[in-house]
């Protein structure tokens, strides 16, 4: 399996190569074996959580390869910021690391594009510094308009800012550099959810799902769908598909206990929710999906209390509580209302 899965990386590195260079993306090595890591890595990366993990250790490869690699640095970076986001790290793991990352590919290369980028993510994500966030962003499409990931924090800057026009246009010019990229894509779907165009927004979803049948972020966002419109019961179907294509990670359970516990099957909500609770991972990471299960089962109290638990700790997805409607039933509590406002959104 593992022969397969790496020829499958190899080929779909000379794929990768191509698109980089066309780009105008030349990471500067002069070993062909650490380029060649490095776009392993950014092909591990394309796959979302389930790559974040195998892309850290193939960037680590071609830094042990090439010490002076400035671009692999930043690979490294965004695979700790993927691991963040998917909470397989804490949020005060990743993304400080993810940041150390960055500082050191511009000391390499202070006009790398892609280290600008995952520098704004930080910003955005974890330190909620919005116009730093903005400034590295704009900076990094600035070096490099083809820099696609830049474009997607931006739109997720946008949509912080409640302006989902602008944050849509910014993920389309993510998608006009990779157009079958997962990342972007789901992204881009789940924006449309936000901002309620859910036709759209399924489309995307059914068509990531066809091209990447065996990844749970397809199955999620069209889970987040169903639940956005309180169809609860096809909800649960996506995010159960979600668990068992993600080995059970436990974002995904969370999602499923939170569709669960709205299609009245709280049985299996709460005992879902006491598996999540003994989890060590779930403990350290402070999920803010833990706050909805709260909720759901009537635990209003403890919903807030993660929440605030979750601010402290910086976790990343608490950048969603003034666009997302998964936390409209919290928005008139006083608790939820001080959150919002202390995070300073722009």
């Amino acid at each position: 399996i593992f022969a397969i899965q790496d020829e499958i990386a190899r080929a779909v590195a000379d794929n990768l190569k191509v698109i980089l260079l066309n780009d105008g993306i030349q990471p500067l090595t002069s070993d062909p074996e650490a380029y060649e890591w490095y776009l392993r890595g950014r092909h591990m990366l394309s796959q979302r959580s389930e790559g974040s993990e195998k892309a850290v250790e193939y960037f680590q490869r071609a830094i042990g390869l090439d010490p002076d690699f400035a671009a692999a640095y930043a690979g490294l970076g965004n695979a700790y910021l993927w691991l963040g986001w998917s909470n397989n790290l804490p949020s005060r793991e990743a993304f400080p690391e993810a940041r150390r990352c960055a500082r050191q590919a511009l000391e390499r290369d202070s006009a790398l594009a892609y280290a600008h980028a995952i520098l704004g993510a930080v910003h955005l994500w974890y330190d909620w510094k919005w116009e730093d966030a903005f400034t590295e962003l704009e900076r990094a499409v600035s070096l490099n308009p083809s820099e696609a990931g830049a474009y997607l924090d931006l739109g997720w800057y946008f949509a912080v800012s409640g302006q989902f026009e602008k944050a849509i246009a910014s993920m389309e010019k993510a998608i006009a550099v990779d157009p079958l990229n997962l990342e972007y894509n789901i992204d881009l779907a789940d924006i449309h959810r936000m901002a309620g165009d859910y036709n759209r927004a399924r489309e995307i979803g059914l068509a990531m799902q066809e091209l990447y049948p065996d990844n749970s972020e397809a199955s999620w966002v069209l889970g987040m769908i169903d639940y956005t419109l309180k169809n609860y019961t096809p909800a649960a179907v996506y995010f159960r598909d979600a668990v068992r294509q993600s080995n059970g990670e436990a974002w995904s359970e969370m999602h499923l206990a939170m569709a669960l516990a709205k299609a009245g099957q709280k049985e299996e909500a709460e005992q879902l929710l006491k598996k999540l609770e003994a989890s060590s991972q779930v403990k350290e990471a402070a999920h803010v999906e833990m706050a909805p299960v709260y909720w759901n089962l009537g635990q209003q109290q403890a919903a807030l209390d993660w929440l605030e638990r979750s601010y402290e700790w910086h976790a990343n997805w608490m950048i969603s509580l003034r666009m997302d409607p998964v936390w409209e039933e919290m928005r008139g509590d006083a608790r939820f209302q001080a959150l919002v406002k202390r995070m300073g959104f722009p």
